[in-house]
């Protein structure tokens, strides 16, 4: 993370030169689900599942699952494109100083290993 400086906060850096557009976007839609997107996109999830076969064969413990796949790739996604990792509180526009991801599995959801 670069150097604090005046405004940043602990949690990120402060978004100083953004462009007039990137500004207004909060007046124009306070709430973070108004630009909400939604596709319904079927996947095929058969070479997947042989991948996670092969690697987790004569595994008994600590086996890779599909919600170990999908974290990873949400990380990728977070490092490989920062501008993904903002945040905006109370007009406040930052930019996360480090990529964590974290998830939280409850109960079984029918999915196959989640």
């Amino acid at each position: 993370m670069a150097k604090k400086k005046h405004g940043d906060r602990r949690d990120g850096i402060w978004l100083r030169d953004l462009p007039a557009m990137n500004q207004i976007m909060t007046t124009i839609m306070p709430n973070r689900a108004d630009n909400e997107a939604y596709i319904d996109v079927d996947v095929d999830l058969r070479p997947l599942e042989a991948y996670l076969a092969k690697k987790n064969e004569g595994r008994t413990e600590d086996k890779i699952t599909f919600f170990h796949v999908i974290t990873a790739a949400i990380g990728k996604a977070f490092v490989l494109r920062p501008r993904m990792n903002r945040f905006i509180c109370n007009h406040y526009r930052g930019l996360r100083g480090e990529e964590k991801v974290r998830g939280q599995v409850r109960g079984r959801t029918g999915l196959p290993g989640i």
